[in-house]
């Protein structure tokens, strides 16, 4: 019962499957200029570009769109490109494993997983059977996969050091991009708070859309829940700063907590007011999707199209956590000030849990299973860090109280100054000042010890106050002292919590085995489960109605692809990419996908002692097994000679 059911072994034809994609993109464009009525001959592009539709001057020069007889030109060309990248070798990158069993999965892991020391000293003691060593000679690198529909098959072949230059000039252009949000942030906040609230949500609707561009063409990533992650990160960093940070830092610091629209907590205010009202009207609107649905859906010159049109809304689990985080965030940052944003908090999660929930059901199309990586990074560094500013920002606005830079003296006003005044505020307002003999004088001082500089005043302590310029009163510097300690004491923990999750975890992986089985295996099968799929590169690409296929699947139960047309005779073949130049299509250039379902079923026949065998026996069998021998038996066909067998194990 435990036992290999499929291999995928991935090539390195990352640039080829680019150009092939291309091309096909062409083909499509050339369909589209077909008069309705003609079938489309893919195989003879020279006959369908003659009975192509005249392109218009002005979606030539306007919208780049090009006729049929320039679209051959460019499809001959990239034919010949195609050609030229497949003389080139191709090298594995990845190999994937599928299991009957969770059992089986769960010890082949145990037994194969070494620190990654091992891997890149190439230390075979650290396995527990000389077996275990690929071809005798080579330690592998072996972890448990993302979700089939997760995997990035264009992205595998990337190494450490590319990714690293690639994250490091990302990370700049991100940074780039908060800096000029804040500063179009800065400028509406001299409009007015209403003004400025509206310039944040739209920062806030346009920085998916930026922090995609950002991925898209300066990153690479092996599966879509590390391209979520690294977008839940960009995003967070994006709207914690536009929302709070930066309103924090233009306003004057004696702007805190005063009356009136063009103060602090009215732009609190109007920040969650904008979260609450027009977030969930544009959500929900669906705005792009309605167009399609009940303009351009219709409308559609042919079924193909028109299905386009019909598959529901994109959305990004990275998005909806940012926006959680982001409410929570703004909460805590200025909860001091202003409480009442509790209460706003709690009802935009609330108003935007039903929403998500029915956006999922009747709006949005269905997405990726991506696993637990948004979800880990987000409970353990965003939330915590979130505590720490809570902590800190609790602090500093008890100590800072009452926010006027103003310290009573024991001195009381000279007689000279009593009666009753005019005077003019900073605003240009006028006021009435009644003076008295019982008036005491005021004098400036700095009570935003978060600008502290010589000393700085960390943690916000009540000793930190200038001599002869002290403002708290008995209450308050108890209080304080309380805030300053319960911050220590949070960043403390947090700190221990990231290096826990940073440094030990990447020293624990560099020297340990870390593999760790969670829960109980299941007790059913692969082939018994209908809802799962295998490992089949593949590239999903915008405007098709289904993934295009990049490798030989002719030795692949079809159970195993992820999706079926009905309305074609041999449909994985017409969405096969390694079939569009068939000069091409049996060289080793693309990856290879087998099963043994069949095979299995037909040994289980033959030895029914093998089948009898239940989950928990399996499980009982040590970890020092033959796995890999084992694997590489079920992975060489039984050939007739040795030549043979050497071919198969080189591919």
């Amino acid at each position: 019962i435990d036992r290999v059911v499929a291999v995928t072994i991935a090539l390195d034809n990352e640039k080829m499957v680019k150009q092939l994609v291309a091309r096909r993109r062409m083909v499509q464009s050339m369909e589209y200029l077909i008069k309705p009525g003609i079938k489309f001959d893919r195989t003879n592009l020279d006959e369908m570009a003659k009975l192509c539709i005249p392109v218009a001057w002005w979606k030539k020069r306007l919208l780049f769109q090009s006729d049929g007889p320039k679209l051959l030109e460019n499809i001959r060309k990239k034919e010949e490109t195609i050609k030229e990248l497949a003389e080139k070798d191709h090298v594995v990158t990845n190999v994937f494993v599928t299991f009957n069993t969770e059992h089986a999965q769960r010890r082949a892991l145990t037994a194969l997983s070494v620190p990654r020391i091992a891997v890149w000293r190439n230390k075979s003691a650290r396995l527990s059977s000389e077996g275990n060593v690929f071809r005798g000679n080579k330690v592998l690198m072996v972890r448990e996969p993302p979700e089939p529909s997760s995997v990035r098959w264009h992205n595998l072949d990337e190494s450490f050091k590319t990714k690293l230059m690639q994250r490091i000039i990302s990370f700049t252009v991100t940074v780039g991009a908060i800096a000029g949000g804040a500063v179009l942030i800065a400028v509406s906040r001299r409009q007015s708070a209403f003004t400025a609230a509206i310039v944040i949500k739209v920062v806030n609707q346009l920085t998916p859309a930026i922090c995609k561009a950002i991925n898209n063409y300066l990153e690479s990533h092996s599966s879509d829940g590390s391209r979520q992650a690294s977008l839940y990160i960009k995003m967070t960093l994006f709207k914690w700063t536009s929302t709070a940070i930066v309103t924090a830092l233009i306003l004057p610091f004696t702007d805190s907590i005063r009356d009136g629209k063009e103060f602090l907590i009215h732009s609190v205010y109007s920040i969650f007011f904008a979260d609450l009202i027009i977030t969930p009207l544009l959500q929900i609107g669906d705005i792009w999707g309605t167009i399609q649905r009940h303009l351009l859906g219709p409308r559609a010159p042919d079924q193909k199209r028109m299905n386009l049109n019909f598959r529901g809304a994109k959305y990004e689990i990275s998005t909806r956590y940012t926006e959680m985080t982001k409410v929570l965030f703004l909460c805590f940052f200025y909860s001091a000030i202003f409480p009442l944003g509790y209460f706003f908090a709690a009802v935009i999660l609330f108003v935007n849990y039903w929403l998500d929930k029915f956006c999922l059901l009747r709006v949005w199309g269905p997405a990726p299973l991506i696993g637990l990586q948004i979800s880990e990074l987000s409970r353990s560094f965003f939330f915590t860090a979130a505590l720490v500013l809570l902590a800190m920002r609790q602090a500093y606005d008890y100590a800072g109280f009452p926010f006027d830079n103003a310290c009573v003296t024991e001195t009381t006003v000279s007689e000279a100054y009593e009666g009753v005044h005019k005077i003019v505020d900073g605003d240009g307002e006028s006021h009435t000042a009644t003076i008295d003999d019982t008036s005491m004088e005021y004098q400036y001082c700095h009570q935003d010890m978060l600008r502290y500089r010589n000393p700085r005043a960390f943690p916000p302590l009540d000793r930190f106050q200038p001599e002869g310029k002290e403002w708290m009163s008995d209450e308050q510097e108890t209080l304080s002292r309380m805030m300053s300690w319960t911050f220590i004491a949070v960043l403390a923990g947090v700190g221990l919590v990231f290096i826990n999750r940073i440094i030990i975890a990447a020293l624990r992986g560099t020297f340990q085995a870390t593999y760790k089985p969670r829960g109980e295996a299941s007790h059913q099968t692969f082939e018994d489960c209908r809802d799962v799929f295998g490992y089949v590169p593949q590239v999903v690409v915008g405007g098709f109605e289904y993934p295009l296929v990049a490798c030989n699947i002719s030795e692949l139960d079809p159970d195993l692809v992820a999706f079926e047309d009905s309305e074609r005779e041999y449909p994985y073949d017409y969405h096969n990419l390694i079939y569009d130049v068939p000069s091409i299509a049996e060289k080793k250039i693309f990856s290879i996908v087998k099963s043994w379902m069949a095979y299995n079923e037909k040994k289980e026949e033959e030895t029914p002692e093998a089948a009898d065998e239940t989950p928990e026996e399996a499980e009982e069998e040590p970890a020092s097994s033959n796995f890999l021998g084992g694997l590489m038996s079920w992975m060489k066909p039984k050939s007739k000679d040795n030549k043979d067998d050497d071919e198969e194990e080189d591919a």
